[in-house]
């Protein structure tokens, strides 16, 4: 039996400082049983799962995707498949190098990587035509899957910030004060500095409302910091205190957090630390304890190295181009992930 309040102490550990994970507040700790019922949502479901993944960072060589995130989808991507559950994994030109030198260390094959628009976060032109893209290319049939996805996971992906009208209506005269329009319905790093240029708008996909145009799929966010895709899931009130609380981005803490739900948003220290308990749990789940088993710490690190060494991928804390995640020492890091491994192992 899975002790998920264990699983949910080990991935809210909060080394960075974020805040949110070591957030709480009146009615206790944020989104606390997301992790839960997303697992047994996955688990029990049927059909497919497209997993979106891959932050951009600003370095002098110029935007790549950060450790944080694409070691965590192919992990889940792994747990699914082996559990029976077809995926695909989704990003755009900024992840596309980092997930394709992850692919192969685990054997799975670029080719079920999709390749996909250069359009910008706040772009209009680019949100029609993700709409567009969307419809056509992954609500619809992909190739050998012969149905929309049943599932869209966003591991630490950036979505927009709130606007006037998503946040709650006794918020709205302070939001008004301190967030300028300018800085409103922006996708923002923890820096608030702007990612729009560089950050294709996956995040209208996770709005996606249209039945007619197929069957809307149920979504799940993995998020660390409070500007990603599932942080709406809080209140912009409540998200502004937590990342506040926090040492890396406390002076943002209004204009940086995401408006887009999901319907379960699973909170960690680290974002891969969710993917990795969210795919560990769903394996036992399914009653494949073995392809939890067989995943080691040593597998995981040469992930990460693989994607360091030919994806270029950079570390989202200190920008440079090495085997750590988000500021994190490699065995520090991989401690956590043995500690969920052991515990989803019972």
């Amino acid at each position: 039996m899975l002790d998920w309040t264990a699983l949910e102490a080990t991935i809210r550990r909060d080394p960075a400082g974020r805040g949110l994970a070591s957030f709480n507040d009146a009615d206790g700790p944020l989104l606390i049983g997301h992790l839960e019922n997303a697992a047994r949502d996955l688990a029990e479901g049927r059909g497919w799962a497209a997993i979106v993944t891959g932050f951009a960072i600003r370095t002098e060589a110029g935007p790549i995707a950060e450790t944080d995130g694409p070691p965590g989808a192919i992990y889940l991507k792994q747990m699914l498949e082996a559990s029976g559950m077809k995926t695909r994994l989704v990003s755009d030109p900024i992840g596309e190098p980092v997930i394709d030198a992850g692919m192969y260390p685990v054997d799975l094959g670029w080719y079920e990587y999709r390749r996909n628009c250069q359009s910008h976060c706040n772009d209009d032109n680019g949100r029609i035509g993700i709409r567009r893209w969307w419809r056509k290319d992954i609500a619809g049939p992909w190739p050998g899957l012969n149905a929309s996805p049943a599932y869209l996971i966003a591991i630490e992906r950036s979505g927009p910030s709130h606007t006037l009208e998503s946040v709650e209506a006794e918020s709205r005269e302070e939001f008004k004060r301190v967030v300028p329009p300018h800085e409103r319905d922006v996708c923002h790093n923890m820096r608030g500095v702007s990612l729009d240029d560089v950050t294709a708008p996956f995040h209208v996909m996770f709005e996606y409302n249209e039945p007619q145009d197929g069957p809307i799929p149920r979504t799940i966010g993995i998020l660390d910091g409070g500007n990603e895709i599932g942080s709406g899931n809080v209140p912009w009130s409540v998200l502004r205190r937590a990342i506040a609380q926090g040492s890396a981005s406390s002076e943002h803490a209004a204009t940086i957090p995401c408006r887009i739900r999901t319907d379960h948003a699973i909170l960690a220290g680290v974002s891969n630390w969710g993917a990795y308990a969210l795919g560990a749990a769903v394996a036992v789940l399914r009653g494949r304890r073995d392809v939890v088993e067989a995943w080691t710490a040593e597998r995981q690190q040469g992930l990460i190295e693989a994607m360091v060494r030919d994806g270029g991928a950079v570390d989202g804390v200190t920008k440079r181009r090495e085997a750590t995640v988000d500021g994190l020492a490699l065995n520090d890091y991989l401690a956590v992930f043995e500690e969920i491994r052991r515990i989803a192992l019972g």
